[in-house]
């Protein structure tokens, strides 16, 4: 197969941000697919682009990169829509095409679905299948999470996209385990949609677990500091712990870029949360060995209905191949976490169960969360190497290719 994959945030291993596009193209490649990734330089954790990374037709490991041009921006301005918009525009007018062998089928892949209705046109202008990636609920987390009424004319827009890619796709590849009745109800056939969640190349992760050391116990966070991370309750969580003596003894890292970090360092310097130190977001490349420097991490997301439809955290799978007991506040079906005994499950947006769970932790002895981390990891093996889950994608795209 030739294989066209749009998302304007793929990301490199040597950047910041979610790989899961490339890494499934290098395994697709191994199995002697073709593969062009189809993105735009401009990094979506800070609007600006990517360094080291121009416009243009590059190769990486085999794999195709064309690199559209779009412009920078600042947070979630109409800058950033208007970045959206040049891109899709971009992608549909197709001037790389020449360039590029003609591909079997098109992949558009949201979270923003003017790129994903840019692939869908682009494939009925190459009369081949459509295959849809839902990687965010959108516009219904624009409506759950960032609170924008149901009205708003941007809603009213992106859910017109949404039922005309839906039902325009051949296959809906969808990252939630229980999104496809979302999808359905919005427009997908029945039978259309199924799950590849995230997963993890386990080459990247080896690094034997380690217990407890001397000193403090350092509970990791690693990703977006965004409104959607919830991350003010692992604040409240810090200052609990931190009155009821504890501050030596925990430390919270909180690793990443997002629009709610300066408010968030702002307010661990006034209310002064020694406990808690915030660091620059990390490639990929080097995460594990950033990660292992921790004793156990931490993910957090908002009590919302958004989330009755599953979740596939990148930051969750990096945390149970690092084969260390994982927190996870949040009211979800199909949790990993649980699933996998590998940490400790908490109400969303709850400080003194999150409080209660580091506790919880330190009071174990190191072969107990040693045994935790170990059940992680073994789940990652065995349902989110990235190896299977790209399996599951050639099957999907075959029977899109011949339906």
């Amino acid at each position: 197969m030739n294989i066209w994959i749009i998302n304007q945030y793929v990301r490199l291993p040597e950047q910041g941000g979610g790989t899961r596009h490339f890494q499934l193209s290098r395994e697709l490649i191994k199995q002697g697919h073709d593969v062009t990734l189809i993105a735009s330089p401009i990094s979506y954790l800070t609007g600006q682009p990517e360094p080291g990374v121009a416009p243009g037709i590059r190769q990486k490991d085999g794999v195709r990169l064309v690199w559209l041009e779009s412009p920078s921006y600042q947070g979630n301005s109409i800058a950033r829509v208007w970045n959206m918009l040049i891109f899709s525009v971009k992608v549909r007018l197709g001037r790389y095409r020449s360039r590029l062998p003609k591909p079997d089928v098109i992949v558009g892949s949201s979270p923003h679905l003017l790129a994903a209705f840019a692939a869908e046109r682009l494939a009925k202008a190459e009369t081949i299948p459509f295959v849809m990636e839902v990687r965010d609920l959108w516009p219904q987390t624009l409506i759950d999470v960032g609170g924008i009424s149901p009205s708003h004319p941007i809603v009213i827009l992106f859910r017109w996209l949404e039922r005309r890619c839906y039902r325009s796709a051949t296959k809906i590849v969808a990252l939630l385990p229980a999104a496809w009745r979302y999808i359905e109800k919005h427009g997908a056939a029945s039978g259309a949609v199924c799950w590849i969640p995230n997963g993890v190349d386990l080459g990247d992760f080896r690094v034997k677990p380690a217990p407890l050391r001397s000193g403090q116990f350092i509970v990791t966070y690693a990703g977006t500091h965004g409104l959607a991370n919830a991350l003010d309750s692992v604040l409240d969580a810090a200052a609990l712990l931190n009155n009821e003596g504890l501050g030596d003894r925990v430390r919270f890292r909180l690793i990443g870029e997002g629009a709610e970090k300066a408010r968030l360092m702002s307010r661990v310097r006034y209310e002064e949360l020694r406990m808690v130190e915030f660091l620059d977001p990390v490639p990929k490349l080097e995460i594990a060995s950033v990660l292992a420097q921790s004793d156990a991490f931490i993910a957090v997301i908002k009590d919302s209905p958004l989330y009755q439809w599953g979740i596939s955290l990148n930051k969750l799978f990096d945390y149970l191949a690092m084969a260390r007991p994982v927190i996870f506040s949040g009211d979800v079906p199909d949790n990993p976490v649980l699933a996998s005994g590998g940490g400790i499950v908490v109400p969303a947006e709850d400080p003194q169960a999150i409080a209660g769970a580091v506790k919880e932790l330190l009071a174990m002895k190191p072969e107990e969360r040693v045994a935790m981390g170990r059940a992680g990891l073994t789940f990652i093996q065995q349902h989110h190497s990235i190896s299977l889950l790209a399996a599951k994608l050639e099957k999907v795209l075959m029977d899109a290719i011949h339906q």
